[in-house]
């Protein structure tokens, strides 16, 4: 009798399904492992996703560690929705700011490299949030602004150049399309931290640039298998690629797991002037 070979199809369905993976053995993100000089992260996640709830409680870890704190945190966004504890001074609708706000912080690091006192220098570690900035510089531009792009592949330098300890601008975008984001930004991004994906095109690119450290057909099946199990083990959970992380030998080394906690809201810096006449909790 002749003997029959197996459908490819199903030996491929059945391959998929025997690859196994345990989330609980990959780490929690821990904020405190980014670099402490300065960081580029894209937030990707449908609209009503989480992704301001995860980002506002993110901040709030921040400003709430001593070490860690940054001491003015802008927003851009076109419609300045969330983020109550930023004074109404420090928000913007588009990123013509990006030139004003980069702009003061050159200038702090040339006075800071001038000056011979350590005590008279200036504390500068800001944090810039774009938020949704596709959606203003239209169908074309999006996320193309070359300021952004700077930012993402040669932000370090505005720390390595200022003599104070943990000055340095940071950089969160927020954005609800992985395409919007210019490969060369996220190929050089610190991190990214996306949740579900249903676009099977975008899903595919965040694969192929983050989860495919295994080359081999069973590799590659194990890194889609892991992305799918970590995003979709909870409501809201998000799953961190932490790009700076060195040597990395399996997805183990740089994978994280992200949820943002309820936390109550507060302000995260300014005067009594920069408030003055503002209830950002009301």
């Amino acid at each position: 009798m002749e003997q029959v070979s197996n459908d490819p199809r199903s030996d491929y369905k059945d391959e998929y399904a025997n690859v196994k993976v345990e989330p609980n053995t990959f780490a929690k993100f821990n904020y405190q492992d980014l670099p402490q000089d300065g960081f580029f992260i894209s937030v990707i996640s449908a609209r009503r996703g989480g992704k301001s709830y995860l980002v506002d409680y993110l901040i709030k870890q921040f400003q709430q560690d001593k070490k860690l704190k940054f001491s003015h945190i802008f927003l851009i966004s076109p419609t300045g929705f969330g983020f109550k504890g930023i004074p109404p001074s420090f928000r913007f609708k588009d990123t013509s700011a990006l030139q004003y706000i980069l702009g003061n912080q050159e200038k702090i690091r040339d006075y800071n490299q001038t000056e011979e006192k350590e005590s008279k220098r200036m504390k500068s570690r800001i944090l810039i949030i774009l938020d949704d900035c596709a959606c203003i510089e239209g169908k074309e531009g999006g996320l193309k602004n070359t300021l952004i792009s700077k930012l993402a592949l040669n932000g370090r330098h505005y720390s390595t150049k200022d003599p104070v300890k943990g000055n340095g601008v940071s950089v969160i975008l927020i954005s609800q399309a992985l395409k919007r984001i210019p490969k060369s930004v996220r190929l050089n991004q610190d991190a990214m931290i996306a949740n579900n994906i249903s676009s099977l095109i975008e899903r595919n690119d965040l694969l192929d640039e983050n989860f495919y450290i295994d080359t081999t057909i069973r590799g590659k099946r194990y890194g889609r298998k892991v992305f799918q199990e970590l995003s979709t083990q909870e409501d809201f959970i998000f799953v961190v690629i932490e790009n700076y992380r060195q040597n990395k030998r399996s997805l183990h080394d740089y994978i994280r797991t992200y949820k943002a906690l309820p936390q109550k809201d507060f302000k995260y810096f300014g005067s009594k002037k920069e408030w003055m006449g503002v209830d950002p909790f009301s």
